[in-house]
């Protein structure tokens, strides 16, 4: 009988000790994935020419815009036409987009809505979902936005009213 319960308080003890150590895992995971998007991440990824593309290509001291988009999603495409209908209020900050989707498929989508990338602007392929996951992003439509310091100042799950994106992009 004393051996059943000690070996019960050892179960117990070990299920207990063991349950700790995979919530102070959790909460450390969570507290890298918090801080990994809060300044502008380090990525390298394709754009749609097939040229690695990383942070090293945006320049330093601009406010910067996230667009995570799916050239399906509806709400994408309102976004785009109000950004291509703006694109003189946006020069002053830099947008890059990103998608899962193949380079075609974007082009195609550009086609679509007669959308002319500017020299401000990044078309990135992000396939195996690397940003996507780095910044956990849920869906499209997703914007994050950093200041011209490269630390984040907002983040919209969900379409973004472009007098929102001019206002962050021109401060």
């Amino acid at each position: 009988m004393k051996k059943n319960r000690i070996s019960a308080l050892c179960t117990l003890c070990s299920f207990i000790c063991f349950s700790v150590v995979l919530l102070i895992q959790f909460v450390q995971k969570r507290e890298i994935q918090k801080t990994a998007y809060q300044n502008i991440p380090v990525f390298s990824l394709p754009d749609m020419n097939g040229q690695q593309v990383s942070e090293k290509f945006l320049q330093k001291h601009t406010p910067t815009l996230f667009l995570f988009f799916d050239p399906g999603c509806d709400l994408c495409q309102e976004e785009f036409q109000q950004i291509n209908q703006n694109r003189e209020q946006l020069k002053r900050g830099q947008i890059v987009f990103f998608s899962v989707e193949p380079a075609e498929t974007i082009r195609d989508f550009l086609d679509k809505l007669h959308f002319s990338p500017t020299s401000n602007m990044f078309f990135l392929i992000d396939t195996n979902e690397i940003l996507m996951n780095t910044m956990e992003i849920k869906g499209p439509p997703t914007s994050i936005i950093y200041d011209k310091d490269g630390k984040q100042i907002k983040r919209f799950d969900g379409p973004v009213k472009i007098e929102t994106l001019i206002k962050y992009l021109s401060d």
